[in-house]
């Protein structure tokens, strides 16, 4: 594949980002894939349903072409990778935040990750769990070895790495649940705020780099950084739990909420544009600042829900608002 290709996939992928999946890829998605509510419940992540959960893959939008190098390095490591990067990579983004469909995807992967783990480590004993955590670790440090720093580049890396975070909150999430069977609720509920979450951060930086070639990666960092915090306030839950002061929680829950307040306070900058912008780029200006403005609404709905379903897991619930505050500050573009 030529580089003009790439450069024309790579526009699409910056455009997936900023606007979502589009109608015509939803649709298609609607033909071809089981109807599952991301917010239905928690399947039983069994073989069976492990193979009829499905989503679509792009044959042509594959990491051996973003990566010829890396591949002709160890065409293997890019292989296993291939797995996790095409989950959510042609068009159907929505499979992202549908958690059944991220059990099935993370079974699938964790399959291949082991069996390339013990390709090269036999006699390692240890769980299957922590041999794929090893190999995504080891493939990742391959990946981000003289990485491509041109902004196309980066924003693929940005975007593989973000499935390699996904893999492990989805993991975590698993063992949790293990764990504690009544956090289901906070897993649902948590699926929401996340997905609020990104959305709105989305928008406000569409809205403050409107037009510029950085959204997209922005973006994407955003989105890296929101699942890190994730994968973090698992592992804290997973080692115990601990109770806070309702003080200190509405204190932090406070600090969160002024964050997004602040961050959500850009002034409408399209009269201004008319000097220098067409009307119907305008026209889309507005109607990003204008989600910008529902998410932010829709965001501060769905925290409450979040928190009442953390009750005793309050020391963690106060670490991982200030991560998440600490997130919504960096994602300010602005002086």
């Amino acid at each position: 594949m030529n580089k003009i290709v790439f450069y024309l996939m790579a526009c699409g992928m910056l455009i997936s980002c900023s606007m979502g999946v589009n109608k015509n890829n939803q649709q298609e998605s609607e033909r071809t894939q089981p109807n599952h509510s991301q917010t239905s419940g928690l399947e039983d992540s069994s073989e069976a349903q492990t193979d009829s959960l499905t989503w679509a893959v792009d044959e042509d939008n594959q990491l051996a072409g973003w990566f010829p190098v890396k591949d002709s390095l160890n065409h293997r490591f890019v292989s296993v990778a291939e797995n996790l990067w095409q989950f959510g990579c042609s068009g159907d983004e929505a499979v992202l935040d549908d958690y059944n469909k991220q059990q099935a995807w993370h079974g699938r992967c964790e399959k291949v990750l082991t069996d390339c783990y013990l390709a090269t480590h036999a006699n390692d004993n240890r769980q299957n769990t922590a041999k794929a955590d090893s190999m995504l670790n080891e493939i990742e440090r391959f990946f981000e070895e003289n990485a491509d720093e041109s902004t196309m580049g980066m924003v693929v890396q940005n975007s593989l790495l973000f499935r390699f975070q996904l893999f492990r909150m989805v993991g975590k999430t698993k063992e949790l649940l293990r764990k504690d069977g009544q956090m289901k609720d906070e897993t649902l509920a948590w699926n929401e705020l996340h997905q609020a979450l990104n959305e709105f951060c989305s928008y406000v930086v569409q809205t403050e780099l409107f037009g510029g070639s950085a959204a997209g990666l922005v973006m994407l960092s955003t989105k890296n950084e929101i699942c890190s915090c994730r994968v973090e306030d698992l592992k804290r839950m997973l080692q115990g739990k601990g109770n806070a002061t309702a003080s200190r929680l509405v204190a932090v829950k406070n600090e969160f909420l002024k964050a997004v307040e602040n961050l959500s306070d850009i002034e409408d900058s399209s009269e201004d544009m008319k000097s220098y912008m067409d009307e119907e780029n305008i026209k889309e200006y507005r109607r990003v600042y204008g989600e910008m403005k529902k998410a932010k609404v829709k965001l501060v709905k769905v925290v409450d829900k979040w928190l009442n379903t953390r009750k005793d897991y309050g020391e963690c619930t106060l670490k991982a608002l200030h991560d998440l505050t600490v997130v919504v500050k960096n994602t300010h573009m602005g002086d």
